[in-house]
């Protein structure tokens, strides 16, 4: 279990605030089957021992749902989750997999938590991280739009960050007047170690592709830069299966006291990414990603005691894939439920 418990602390997620506008826009139930694997290697070293390659294959499977479209461009999406597998090794600690499905949690091919065989246990964390539920509101009219809420219902609890699953999905629009081969900056927020940390980041983006009648998709090539010297610190959660008021300090648990902070010393992010928009759908169709990240923090030990140094140095390659689903993949009782009066199709 230390392989993995090591792996998910450093597994932190960089992607920030996305916008988005289409010559399109998606009808109430529309649905969007996605499919992200994010695969990291590198080195890790801990205090004074030696580096030690790192490896990480995690895949998310979901979808979005339009439940809502106010005032004829104002959608609101749903966010669900089907799936996560997490594949950990480092170094000669061991490899182990996760994967959590509703009412299933398997660890090394052995079901930890099984809601169909022993539904007389208590739920547990990551189960609910699986049936977490995020809500979007964006304008795809606006072209300054903005995520305008996020309700998360438990991502907080866990190392986890589905919520940059939702970001990747949302790929900007260029702005008025910008031609093929044009590029453009924006500077905004860029969040990781799940939105505990913000910093500043510059996204530089290119014009690849225009839509055209034959071919409707739009392509945007974007380069993101973060460097961050000045020391942060930030709260760390001791351990996935703990319940969230669940604490350590140095006597031992404490219901009542954080943990001692996580202080991240130095920082570096460079990402390329490629941008595939489909303007007839109003969605994405493909997000892939190269990254090399670099991080140097010091991290509590449970007794919260003794700061240990670690170092990062990780390549990251992540590939988020979607598909449009059809009606008939949705019964009416299911568009009832989800949708209410607004279930019956255009």
């Amino acid at each position: 279990m230390r392989s993995f418990e090591l792996a998910v602390l450093f597994a932190f997620t960089c992607l920030g605030m996305s916008e988005i506008k289409s010559s399109a826009i998606p009808r109430v139930g529309d649905r969007f089957l996605f499919h992200q694997e994010t695969i990291t290697t590198g080195t890790a070293s801990f205090q004074d021992e030696p580096l030690e390659p790192l490896s990480q294959d995690f895949e998310v499977w979901g979808q979005a749902l339009v439940s809502e479209i106010d005032g004829g461009h104002e959608v609101t999406l749903r966010f669900t989750f089907d799936r996560f597998v997490l594949r950990v090794s480092i170094g000669d600690q061991g490899s182990c997999e996760l994967e959590v499905l509703p009412g299933k949690v398997i660890l090394d091919g052995t079901a930890v938590y099984d809601r169909e065989r022993n539904p007389d246990l208590p739920v547990g964390l990551l189960d609910l991280l699986i049936n977490e539920e995020i809500g979007v509101k964006l304008d795809p009219q606006s072209s300054d739009t903005q995520i305008r809420q996020f309700r998360r219902n438990r991502s907080q609890r866990s190392y986890l960050d589905l919520l940059s699953v939702v970001r990747g999905s949302l790929i900007p629009a260029p702005p008025l007047g910008i031609e093929v081969e044009q590029s453009w900056v924006v500077v905004r927020p860029m969040e990781w170690l799940g939105g505990n940390i913000v910093l500043p980041a510059t996204e530089t983006y290119r014009y690849n592709q225009q839509p055209s009648e034959t071919n409707p998709v739009r392509i945007l090539q974007r380069t993101v830069e973060a460097h961050q010297r000045k020391p942060i610190g930030t709260p760390i959660r001791m351990g996935l299966l703990a319940t969230e008021n669940l604490r350590f300090d140095a006597l031992g648990p404490n219901l009542t006291a954080p943990p001692p902070e996580m202080k991240i010393l130095d920082f570096d992010y460079d990402a390329k990414e490629i941008l595939e928009f489909d303007t007839v759908w109003g969605f994405t169709r493909k997000v892939g990603s190269i990254s090399e990240i670099r991080m140097t923090a010091e991290v509590p030990p449970p007794d919260g005691i003794e700061m240990k140094k670690k170092e990062l140095v990780l390549h990251r390659r992540t590939l988020l894939t979607v598909e449009k689903a059809t009606d008939s993949e949705m019964t009416g009782e299911e568009r009832e439920l989800l949708l209410g009066n607004a279930a019956e199709p255009n």
